[in-house]
């Protein structure tokens, strides 16, 4: 999925509505994930000259250095469910947010406690305005969530 996204062949058409989770929301995918939980299905549309719908890319900044390369053979698909999981997933794991930095605190997520009471509070989400901040969580516990899975 992560692959398709880089190279442009996953696509959402234009009749869906536009990405609106907070960060709560990506959190809660983020912690169900961790624990194996269903994130629920994905609903994909192969393309075809049958059918030619408007459409955009995954709305995520990925970086020229993260795209791949697609073949003419590459199946392209249309997003029908699950662009918001989709999109926080590309934006999570790609680390192609344009505004926010996703990261975990170790010693939070170890902490038997919060975790064991199902706590998202051991993701964190860090503005890229704080770039210094970024660069200096991992000596402070924090480490960037592409880690864990």
């Amino acid at each position: 999925m992560l692959d398709r996204a880089r190279g442009g062949t996953l696509t959402i058409p234009r009749f869906q509505r536009e990405f609106i989770w907070e960060g709560r929301d990506i959190r809660l995918l983020v912690d169900s994930m961790s624990r194996s939980y269903p994130i629920g299905s994905l609903l994909l549309l192969a393309k075809g000259p049958a059918l030619s719908l408007a459409d955009n890319r995954v709305d995520a900044e990925i970086s020229q250095n993260q795209t791949s390369e697609r073949s003419d053979s590459d199946e392209k698909y249309y997003i029908l469910d699950g662009q918001q999981r989709i999109t926080s997933m590309v934006r999570i794991f790609l680390n192609a947010d344009k505004k926010n930095y996703y990261s975990f605190d170790l010693e939070e997520m170890l902490d038997s406690k919060a975790y064991d009471k199902h706590e998202d509070s051991w993701i964190k989400i860090t503005s890229r305005k704080h770039t210094r901040r970024i660069q200096s969580q991992e000596t402070q516990g924090q480490y960037s969530i592409q880690i864990l899975f």
